[in-house]
């Protein structure tokens, strides 16, 4: 995990040209112009980095049935090919990314930090019309 964190210290703080990224306490924060933000939690799992943002709580989800939660997920997954949504272990809709911990390079680092916050980002504004962080 060290190396990861040493990757995220030398990544330019300006993703692209709307969107910005800083790293507090192990947390990353992607910020875009609207004034919106992800933060995105990391982990291991086996030998892979883990890249998770939340979406939706457990009590937000609460809204909706299983039906259209599912719905909205499979739509989802199917017409984005580098985060998978889900629901997490705590019930939250959450996207996530997966990347073998070996082989991360800090292009491909940027361009998870960037995707996963932009796709999590526009599903939770498309849920509840707001950002939640």
């Amino acid at each position: 995990m060290d190396e990861l964190y040493a990757m995220l210290d030398n990544l330019p703080r300006e993703l692209d040209w709307s969107a910005r990224l800083s790293v507090e306490d192990g947390v990353i924060t992607v910020g875009f112009d609207s004034g919106r933000a992800q933060r995105i939690h990391l982990a291991t799992r086996d030998d892979n980095y883990a890249f998770t943002s939340r979406i939706l709580g457990a009590q937000r989800l609460d809204q909706y049935s299983w039906t259209q939660l599912a719905r909205i997920v499979w739509l989802r997954n199917r017409r984005t090919p580098l985060v998978t949504f889900m629901l997490d272990e705590r019930g939250r809709l959450v996207g996530r990314v997966e990347h073998p911990a070996a082989t991360l390079d800090p292009d491909e680092l940027r361009t998870i930090l960037l995707h996963l916050a932009r796709e999590c980002d526009r599903l939770e504004y498309l849920l509840t019309g707001r950002d939640e962080q």
